[in-house]
């Protein structure tokens, strides 16, 4: 009697050690997305989030690979379903051991009202002044966060493209952080168009357009 209790006292014991190593490390990789005209002479970044990847404590690489497939998916996901307009299930955060943490692409631009030449600026110079926000895209407009990225963000929506009606970019997702987090991926191709003009006009709150 005694032998089976010692048997079976020491079974829960490897039981519960084998279990606490199971799930109890969890690695995370750092994500946004990066774009750039043709030819790659203007660029610029948003959208940051985190990808995050649990495994057993022993094999920390093996989360951070997990985590960088949880980005790679949701960029690609919500590029290839940029029409629906809002957040796919590849990008909500979840409970499995591949998810994404803190996904959210929604712009809204600080302007000065009835300042000279108002620009769009995500982040105002001047706290002590009034500003009033306005929302550009929503949490999850991908398109149309690119669209304001590229029109009203960069220099404040005050940069004169080549061609204002015709902006052509290149949509990238990057990721980084420690052993296996690099990666990332090219979106969209250089025939991605902006039509800067009418978008400034309906999104943008400045007057130089």
């Amino acid at each position: 009697m005694k032998r089976f209790v010692s048997i079976s006292v020491c079974s829960i014991f490897l039981l519960v050690l084998f279990t606490s190593q199971v799930g109890a490390a969890t690695r995370h990789c750092d994500a946004n997305y990066v774009w750039e005209t043709t030819g790659g002479s203007i660029q610029g970044s948003f959208g940051a989030f985190k990808g995050k990847g649990e495994c057993g404590k022993n094999v920390p690489n093996r989360c951070r690979i997990r985590a960088r497939n949880a980005i790679e998916r949701c960029a690609q996901v919500h590029w290839e379903k940029r029409w629906d307009r809002e957040i796919p299930e590849a990008c909500i955060q979840n409970n499995s051991d591949s998810t994404v943490v803190g996904y959210n692409l929604a712009l809204k631009c600080s302007y000065y009202p009835g300042r000279e030449n108002e620009g769009c600026w995500v982040d105002p110079l001047d706290n002590s002044l009034p500003t009033l926000p306005r929302t550009i895209s929503s949490s999850g407009d991908i398109k149309q966060r690119l669209e304001g990225e590229v029109c009203c963000v960069y220099k404040n929506g005050n940069h004169q493209y080549k061609d204002n009606s015709n902006v052509e970019v290149r949509l990238s997702f990057r990721s980084r952080g420690d052993n296996h987090c690099g990666g990332g991926g090219q979106l969209s191709s250089s025939s991605y168009k902006i039509d800067c003009k009418q978008f400034r006009e309906q999104y943008c709150p400045q007057g130089n357009r």
